[in-house]
């Protein structure tokens, strides 16, 4: 920064005495003077570049993370609603067991009676299958949402590193 400074003032020095002058060509030290200036320019540019990358990096890691925070509350809710489904599910089993052992009906099933429950417990067979497809379905979208924060972090990390590198 010191740098640029002495480099900012010797050009203001030289263009002020060169103001009540001729036009003279520009000697060594000048063109070296301008030619620093321009790379300072440059390397300005370049790092209001890689700063604004960064901010996008850092803004969609943000929103990856949140993405993954929305797909592991859904699949907690798919396990909190599948155990549940579970354990109704083998609590029908066993009373629709039960209801077919003609021990227990005094020798005969009772077929007609646990007809609703059979229906019933299909329906939970089926909600069940349901709720462990969404299971594997949002388990396949979490490992799609982590894949994509990786791929943003190791491009923030490889910014960070071309950062630290120019410094």
């Amino acid at each position: 920064m010191l740098k640029a400074v002495a480099i900012g003032v010797a050009v203001v020095a030289l263009a002020a005495g060169a103001a009540g002058q001729s036009p003279v060509p520009p000697d060594r030290v000048t063109l070296e003077l301008l030619n620093e200036v321009k790379a300072l320019r440059a390397d300005v540019n370049r790092a209001a570049g890689s700063g604004i990358r960064a901010q996008l990096l850092v803004a969609r890691l943000q929103l990856q993370e949140q993405r993954i925070l929305t797909v592991v509350r859904q699949i907690d809710d798919v396990k909190k609603e599948l155990a549940g489904v579970t354990q109704a599910r083998a609590s029908l089993e066993a009373v629709v067991k039960q209801g077919e052992d003609p021990a227990v009906a005094g020798g005969q099933p009772m077929e007609k009676a646990f007809a609703p429950l059979k229906q019933q417990l299909s329906q939970v067979y089926d909600r069940e299958q349901q709720l462990r497809q969404s299971e594997a379905a949002l388990n396949g979208m979490l490992a799609d949402e982590q894949a994509r924060w990786t791929e943003f972090s190791t491009r923030l990390d490889d910014l960070e590193r071309v950062l630290i590198g120019r410094h």
